[in-house]
């Protein structure tokens, strides 16, 4: 999956993917959606390395692709057997694998399990103690959780239209307690999306806490404090265990396609487009008014009132002169 620095997650050996519907991401489909799915799983793969890993609601298998890269072993359960179907034929190999399951039954034996990644799944469904007893149920004593979810409250200020597909959405203090009340040692964070520009130690050994956060306004020429970045996270992240918690990297994706710097460059080609519009629009109504006066002469002209007079070309609106 790798070679030195670049990790592969694409369509792998199949060229007809899923249709799209918004929801569940599918590999090839840019935008936000791509960064958000893509960095909560390079996330979990240090977290995950040497270890027997559940990616529960796996759906097109990507993740579980990624994660197996580190992990010992991976197997994902989707409830859509046509998903695990296609998740197995693309992206299955020696260590990972795809079985048919639901959330509240994980076709799992009991502890069998040494880590379990849930992303963006715990909200599509109403029975979240029944979701947690199969997850403490497949985990070993000392396993580890790496869930995430959205913060109910800043999805519905980003996106106020329902979201069809979701059941039961969490603010932030229930997502804490949902997994505080099950595990010894939790950890939270949060993930949002974000353009800008980015300050961090230059070494390991100064301590990170969550930075502060800024939005420019350039029309107002102003600058809003946000707070902290921890309370502007539209994306929840949990990281659980009865055991040590592994050291996190909370890291950054970078995605050249929505940096700053490409943005600024459509947004001078769009100025540039609507600069030739402008000049088009003044080219063509200078041709137009040339026209109807290069016409409006040949009206005038001698010899097609002559013509005119005789019947030869019909005359202007009754025009006698």
């Amino acid at each position: 999956m790798t070679d030195s620095t670049r990790i592969f997650y694409g369509q792998g050996r199949d060229d007809s993917p899923p249709e799209f519907t918004g929801e569940r991401f599918i590999p090839g489909v840019r935008g936000e959606i791509e960064v958000e799915h893509l960095h909560r799983y390079l996330f979990a793969r240090n977290l995950v390395a040497g270890l027997e890993v559940l990616d529960i609601a796996c759906g097109e298998g990507y993740g579980s692709r990624l994660l197996s890269d580190t992990a010992k072993t991976v197997v994902g359960v989707d409830i859509d057997q046509a998903i695990v179907d296609r998740a197995s034929r693309v992206h299955g190999g020696d260590t990972v694998r795809f079985v048919q399951g639901s959330c509240l039954s994980i076709p799992l034996a009991d502890d069998s399990i040494d880590a379990v990644v849930s992303y963006e799944t715990v909200e599509h469904i109403e029975d979240h103690p029944g979701f947690m007893s199969e997850i403490r149920r497949v985990l070993r004593s000392d396993g580890l959780l790496i869930m995430s979810t959205p913060d109910t409250n800043a999805y519905v200020q980003s996106s106020p239209e329902e979201n069809p597909y979701h059941v039961r959405e969490m603010q932030r203090s229930e997502f804490q307690t949902y997994l505080e009340s099950e595990f010894k040692q939790v950890v939270f964070g949060c993930q949002r999306c974000i353009t800008g520009s980015v300050m961090m130690p230059l070494s390991d050994d100064q301590r990170i806490t969550s930075p502060g956060l800024h939005r420019i306004d350039g029309d107002s020429s102003s600058i809003e404090g946000m707070g902290s970045f921890g309370n502007a996270g539209m994306y929840l992240i949990g990281i659980a265990c009865n055991g040590d918690l592994p050291a996190i990297d909370w890291g950054f994706l970078d995605d050249p396609g929505c940096a700053m710097v490409e943005f600024m460059q459509l947004k001078h080609e769009l100025a540039a487009q609507h600069v030739r519009k402008d000049e088009l629009q003044q080219e063509y109504e200078t041709a137009l008014r040339k026209a109807l006066d290069d016409l409006e002469s040949v009206h005038r002209s001698p010899i097609v009132r002559i013509a005119s007079r005789i019947g030869l070309v019909p005359r202007r609106g009754g025009d006698d002169s």
